[in-house]
């Protein structure tokens, strides 16, 4: 059962990596002929298309959800969207896609760093290495 559970999330993973790889190459593609608040409109576009099509397939699940959390799933989303306006607004500026996306996308670090402050998880010495060496990484992508 752990196995099958293993590939799912791993799946789901890969996916994602494939997906948001793809998307950072074509947002800085559009970059070149979209200002950023253009380039955000057309991409919440698509998002909000997305959100309300799953919104219909699950208003059930909708009915009932505590305030509590979909006010932080609302501050998740306004953290994500002002996230990603930054982004726009550095590969406008001049940053190189090969940079920008994995630089911004080290925010795991930032999530690691805050789960252990605030939610008290563990801080392991693998952790810190992970977020060492993902440091690194964006230090040797940068020199060019």
């Amino acid at each position: 059962m752990v196995h099958a559970m293993t590939g799912k999330w791993l799946f789901y993973s890969l996916l994602a990596l494939v997906l948001w790889g793809v998307w950072g190459a074509v947002l800085k593609y559009a970059s070149r002929g979209l200002s950023w608040q253009q380039l955000y409109f057309f991409s919440g576009l698509a998002t909000t298309t997305i959100v309300i099509l799953l919104g219909l397939s699950n208003a059930k699940r909708l009915v009932g959800t505590s305030l509590y959390y979909a006010l932080l799933g609302i501050a998740a989303g306004f953290f994500g969207a002002l996230g990603y306006i930054a982004m726009i607004k550095a590969l406008e500026a001049g940053g190189k896609a090969s940079v920008v996306v994995p630089l911004t996308s080290l925010y795991p670090t930032i999530t690691v760093v805050l789960a252990w402050a605030v939610l008290k998880e563990q801080l392991t010495p693998s952790r810190v290495l992970g977020i060492l060496f993902a440091l690194l990484a964006i230090y040797l992508f940068s020199r060019s």
